[in-house]
């Protein structure tokens, strides 16, 4: 039973290694999910959360929630937030919190240049009461949850023109290994290994009056260092999406993730600082599609009133 759980363990392990980081679909509407030098693109402060549930065909499939918050401290120089991660998959889940500041330089009469950088830490939990057996006694069955934290961090750079921006961002830069041992003295490592993405969209006015229409097409690009063997081979990932958005009523978008599945979404202005954004995910891998099931992802932000005139930030967008 014992070699059992630890091989359990080394393939959740294993095989979430090719996405430590959440393959979320509605980061557009909240770039400080992609971004630290993002930390703050609007006037006002905003709480955003989400939740995002995947492969419901499978038992106990992945399942994410996040809320971030974000306000500027000084109008288009500064601003700071912070942003709470829950990921649950299987035997094992990780909560993450982090703290975010980012400063905007202009570069001209309508370009910016932005870093940013977040610090914080996670603590990721190992539940073996979640296993299924039929002797619940068994000796070599773990009585207790193992549990690790570790410090993390960030950092991102953007430059915006007019409606273009582009960014670089780094996470787990750390690369802080969390060791388990075992009632037998039996290691197991979980390596958070850095992964570097690279953003780009660019917002088009396809028209104004009564019915104001911005599409933007954009790119974000994955890529995970190796660490060893063990990672070397996990591959580039891609996402493509193009958004319809009306500022008075709401969007929709269509989007592509490279090797995995096709997207789809819709979003509603339900007041002027309220909104909110559904998107739902269709696998295209043929021979995993059947067992899948559906994967959903939901969100709502909400701007609060500013005060004076230092409401401002980056005002990237």
């Amino acid at each position: 039973m014992k070699k059992n759980i630890l091989s359990i363990l080394v393939l959740i392990t294993s095989s979430v290694m090719a996405q430590q980081l959440p393959l979320l679909n509605q980061y557009m509407f909240n770039t400080l999910l992609i971004n630290p030098a993002m930390t703050y693109q609007g006037e006002l402060p905003e709480a955003f959360a989400l939740h995002r549930s995947q492969w419901s065909g499978v038992p106990d499939g992945p399942v994410t929630q996040v809320f971030s918050f974000t306000a500027p401290l000084t109008a288009k120089k500064n601003g700071f937030g912070f942003i709470v991660t829950n990921d649950q998959t299987g035997l094992y889940s990780q909560t993450s919190g982090y703290a975010n500041y980012s400063h905007a330089v202009k570069l001209g009469e309508e370009s910016y240049f932005s870093g940013g950088v977040s610090i914080g830490a996670f603590q990721r939990r190992f539940d073996f009461n979640r296993v299924v057996v039929k002797t619940e006694n068994d000796p070599q069955l773990y009585s207790q949850p193992i549990n690790r934290a570790s410090l993390d961090g960030a950092f991102g750079l953007n430059f915006n023109w007019k409606g273009l921006n582009v960014g670089l961002s780094g996470w787990q830069l750390f690369e802080s290994r969390v060791r388990y041992i075992d009632p037998y003295n039996k290691s197991v490592k979980y390596i958070p290994t850095r992964h570097f993405t690279f953003n780009a969209q660019y917002a088009i006015k396809a028209s104004e009056g009564n019915f104001p229409l911005t599409i933007t097409p954009s790119a974000i690009v994955r890529y995970m260092a190796g660490v060893g063997n063990f990672a070397s081979s996990a591959p580039v990932q891609a996402d493509f999406n193009v958004v319809a958005e009306s500022e008075k009523y709401g969007w929709v978008f269509v989007g592509y993730k490279s090797s995995y599945a096709v997207t789809a979404g819709i979003g509603i202005i339900i007041a002027k600082k309220l909104r909110a954004g559904f998107s739902y995910d269709v696998a295209y891998l043929n021979s995993a599609k059947p067992h899948l099931g559906s994967m959903t992802e939901i969100f709502v932000s909400y701007k609060f009133k500013g005060s004076g005139k230092n409401t401002g930030s980056q005002a990237l967008y």
